[in-house]
């Protein structure tokens, strides 16, 4: 396993940690109805995609596509692009559900079914600078890893057809 691997997987795995922190002290704050403990365990399970993506976006950015690459290389390209991908759209998805969250916090308070005026107000705030932050950071990451996987692509078909050619 070489060494830019093992320090994605253990960004990643300090990624899943927060997620969890979050989740276990959103638990904590619904058990004890604080608005505090409620406010940390938002701001902890959306900065988690987000540690996710730096630590994918690093990877993926230690390879790139090469001109002239063997086809191993290549597909390793492919596969970090395609994770890098994936991850980039599971935070993304990750800033509207919370958003969306909010807009049913908002129609609750609002309707009089919950009495939580505070944390809704804080939660939006929350809600909507991590918007502000994370989509167009995520859009910038996005398009050069859409770029390298399809260049990998070009080239990897480019090898096959060369290949089976020469066969």
């Amino acid at each position: 396993m070489d060494r830019n691997k093992t320090w994605t997987n253990l960004a990643l795995g300090i990624a899943a940690a927060v997620f969890g922190v979050g989740i276990w002290i959103g638990y904590n704050a619904w058990l004890l109805a604080s608005v505090s403990f409620g406010l940390w365990a938002t701001a902890l399970i959306l900065t988690a995609p987000g540690i996710a993506v730096a630590s994918l976006k690093a990877r993926h950015g230690s390879l790139g596509y090469i001109p002239g690459a063997a086809a191993p290389q290549l597909i390793d390209c492919i596969e970090r692009a395609d994770l890098l991908l994936r991850a980039i759209r599971l935070a993304r998805a990750s800033i509207f559900i919370a958003i969306s969250y909010a807009v049913v916090l908002w129609f609750c308070q609002l309707s009089g079914m919950i009495s939580a005026r505070t944390f809704v107000q804080f939660y939006t705030v929350i809600c909507a600078a991590a918007a502000a932050a994370y989509l167009p950071w995520l859009d910038r990451h996005e398009k050069p890893a859409q770029a390298d996987r399809e260049n990998c692509r070009i080239l990897l078909a480019e090898f096959k057809m060369e290949r089976s050619a020469s066969a």
